[in-house]
């Protein structure tokens, strides 16, 4: 019996307190971090479309400059997608559809890919847009639109 109270008296272990302490700590750290990694997250999505719409614009760029002018909206631009190894019904990374725009036609003719971000609604902060000019994310997306691109509508 004597050799069990030793055994009991000898050991060393955190307390309860001890324990909440450590636990509170963790919960304080991992509430600071996780907003953190979800912008992080947010702005991968942003880049992975943005370079999306590099590649869509450079097909485009490419077409224009051997036909002297932009595939129509719907079925040109989805052979054009096909054509140039994307998916013809490419997503951007939240799930939703890249849209096309195109105005005028022959060597004038201007385009607009887009995509309305993260709240699927144009004009906010979140859209990100390729255009004759180069590829634009968040505000300087609809301070870029030519005035014949409405994307609001």
């Amino acid at each position: 019996m004597l050799n069990f109270r030793r055994i009991i008296k000898s050991q060393k272990g955190f307390t309860l307190v001890e324990l909440m302490v450590v636990v509170i700590i963790i919960g304080i750290l991992a509430a600071i971090a996780l907003p953190n990694f979800y912008k992080q997250a947010d702005k991968a999505k942003v880049g992975r479309a943005k370079a999306e719409l590099a590649q869509i614009r450079s097909a485009l760029v490419v077409y224009k400059s051997e036909k002297n002018d932009l595939p129509d909206e719907g079925t040109d631009f989805q052979n054009l997608l096909s054509d140039s190894g994307f998916n013809s019904q490419l997503t951007d990374p939240w799930g939703k559809q890249y849209y096309y725009r195109k105005s005028g036609a022959g060597g004038s003719a201007l385009f607009a890919v887009y995509s309305y971000g993260s709240d699927g609604i144009a004009g906010g902060n979140d859209d990100v847009i390729a255009n004759v000019y180069g590829v634009f994310s968040g505000k300087n997306a609809n301070n870029t639109n030519p005035d014949i691109f409405n994307i609001n509508q």
